[in-house]
């Protein structure tokens, strides 16, 4: 998997929605992957407290393991 950009424009206007549910909502794992909001690198535990609304742009990158 590479980078996603998840779609925000399916938010309400003036609602929010967890970013957390907004990965779940793509069928992406939040364990697997690190996320930018707006270009803002967000930490796992702001996953459940942040939320997003309609027309942020929300990046997904996936964990790349090696050794």
């Amino acid at each position: 998997m590479s980078m996603v950009v998840l779609k925000t424009d399916r938010i309400p206007d003036g609602k929010t929605i967890a970013l957390l549910e907004l990965l779940r909502l793509h069928d992406i794992s939040p364990a697997t992957v690190m996320v930018r909001v707006n270009g803002k690198v967000i930490q796992k535990q702001q996953f459940c407290e942040l939320h997003i609304r309609r027309g942020a742009i929300v990046k997904a990158y996936p964990f790349v393991g090696g050794g």
